[in-house]
């Protein structure tokens, strides 16, 4: 993963961190440590986060299909 991205989601983090330290919106409904381990296992293995085959993409499929197939 480029350094750019890296920054990019420091700074991404950062600002949700902001976000919910200073409005009243409700929890979360993802646990950050379960990402913080998958994005973590995607690095060490050089795989992308983002990008088409990304780790990201791979998740997006999945909750997706997952909420088709519970709609069912």
């Amino acid at each position: 993963m480029s350094t750019l991205i890296g920054a990019a989601v420091e700074v991404a983090e950062k600002k949700t961190e902001d976000v919910v330290t200073t409005t009243s919106t409700p929890p979360p409904v993802v646990d950050r440590d379960p990402i913080a381990r998958l994005v973590g296992g995607a690095r060490e293995q050089g795989a992308s986060v983002d990008g088409e085959d990304g780790l990201l993409a791979q998740l997006t499929e999945l909750v997706v299909k997952s909420a088709l197939e519970s709609a069912s």
